[in-house]
């Protein structure tokens, strides 16, 4: 099968995924090698009758770039193509991210020109030739503390005018910070008292909703309006339902500012230390379903980084600022613990898989992994079982898995059954676990898919995670 037929065989028959421990003992440690036994050798067997292998695999402690997560770096995305832009140098340094703040001053009485959104649309289009950069994307009338900003209505017909191209390039938008409101787009200093008016603000960012996909996210600066908009919480049930609610993350401009009310947990700078506590504690339950991050800011609170970042699920930060920040945790080694603990990073512990089937049987797999990340996807994401012979492909979609459960923290149990297409070749196949990005755009593209944390497993060539080598024969007892 070649490419263009990718994603034509969705034939799962059985996907259960259990947070749970493992389902094999001493997976902590060991090798890829394999391990041959007949089914009945264990209590936990596959097909009946079968032959499986058993693998364990090694953790990696490599710090390398993994999709929508990590350190950001910064893009002039209105004067930086991808040519001029170089995004190489962002994911040679371990990033994937870059924030843009595509500025409006001069339209803060007028509707958006044609040249801003031709010139914005090609430099999203850009990203789509990247190494696996997505874009922080934010939208602000000015850069400097209370300044001016416009009104609702222009606002909203600004939002209008972008829709178009926010579903044409969604796919490279990692999320959206709800911009436009304040200084900075920060949601403070209002000059049109956008604020004053919980209604106003409401407005504003339910149209920038549904100017998005569904799919995809936008942030508020301050947990405090959220919860002024939103009676409801985010937990398990409205979860990716696509809600308002269920779509709005958190980010903080300002994080381990010693000023309370600079932080942004509550708007008063007296704010007892439990209510600050009961609102890090409503992001804490929140970051499980919607992105959270941001950016450091002056030096007093820079020891607490780690363990404040590990209890709010942060999935990014600001590699630039502040700088006094950055370099301190270079030198202590905190910023190397960030690039790997920041969003999700999948540890693959062991698996058994039927060794020897005849096309057109069923392949049955479970495996045992870990997030052990701080954070969980926030974006959909596909998960594939790839059967690659060097010549032919085909992937095999899990239909009924996303990975966007898949917790920090979590030991996570991965049972599947595929129906091999009957046409499939005999001959020896590698097994993968592929996590593409789900545009058609990015798909085949290995920087924009999912790395697993272990050594001697990722194809940088095809960008899937090699799970071991099954052999489908015809001639098979299975």
């Amino acid at each position: 099968m070649n490419k263009a037929g990718r994603g034509s065989w969705k034939t799962l028959i059985i996907i259960s995924l259990l947070a749970m421990g493992f389902f094999l003992s001493g997976c902590e440690s060991g090798s890829s090698d394999p391990q041959q036994i007949s089914e009945g050798s264990d209590n936990s067997p596959l097909t009946s009758g079968a032959l499986i292998e058993r693998y364990t695999y090694v953790a990696s402690n490599e710090i390398f770039p993994n999709p929508e997560r990590g350190f950001y770096g910064g893009s002039r995305l209105l004067q930086d193509r991808f040519e001029k832009g170089d995004y190489e140098s962002d994911v040679r340094h371990g990033r994937t991210l870059v924030a843009a703040t595509v500025r409006l001053d001069d339209y803060r009485q007028s509707e958006l020109p044609a040249s801003l959104l031709n010139n914005l649309e090609e430099g999203l289009a850009s990203l789509r030739n990247s190494p696996g950069i997505k874009v922080l994307l934010r939208f602000a009338y000015n850069g400097c503390f209370d300044c001016p900003d416009a009104n609702k209505n222009t606002i909203l017909k600004h939002i209008s005018q972008l829709k178009p191209i926010f579903n044409k390039y969604s796919d490279v938008i990692a999320y959206i910070p709800a911009g436009f409101i304040g200084s900075w787009g920060e949601w403070h200093h209002s000059t049109n008292r956008l604020m004053d008016d919980p209604q106003d603000s409401k407005e504003i960012i339910e149209a920038l909703l549904d100017a998005l996909p569904e799919s995809r996210m936008v942030q508020i600066r301050y947990p405090f309006r959220k919860k002024q908009l939103y009676d409801r919480e985010v937990d398990r049930q409205l979860a990716y339902s696509g809600e308002y609610a269920a779509r709005i993350g958190h980010h903080n401009d300002c994080f381990l500012a010693i000023a309370t009310e600079d932080e942004g947990y509550l708007p008063n700078s007296d704010a007892s230390q439990d209510d600050i506590n009961k609102m890090k504690a409503y992001i804490r339950r929140e970051a499980l379903y919607t992105p959270v991050g941001g950016e450091s800011c002056i030096m007093g609170r820079e020891n607490e980084a780690l363990q404040e970042m590990e209890y709010l699920r942060w999935t990014y930060i600001n590699v630039y600022y502040h700088p006094d920040m950055i370099s301190y945790w270079r030198t202590t080694g905190d910023y190397e613990v960030m690039q790997r603990k920041l969003g999700y990073r999948f540890l693959l512990h062991s698996a058994r898989i039927s060794a020897e089937v005849k096309p057109g049987n069923t392949v049955s797999l479970q495996l045992a992994l870990r997030n052990d990340g701080w954070a969980n996807l926030y974006n959909p994401r596909p998960v594939y079982v790839v059967f690659d012979n060097g010549t032919e492909r085909f992937d095999l979609l899990l239909e009924e898995v996303d990975p966007r459960w898949w917790s920090p923290g979590e030991e996570i149990s991965l049972n599947a059954t595929v129906q091999l297409p009957a046409e499939i070749p005999n001959g020896r196949y590698k097994l993968a676990l592929w996590l593409p990005d789900e545009s058609e755009h990015l798909r085949d593209k290995p920087g924009f898919s999912i790395r697993f944390a272990n050594e001697e497993i990722w194809s940088a060539e095809h960008g899937y995670n090699v799970l071991g080598e099954i052999d489908i024969d015809s001639d098979a007892s299975s």
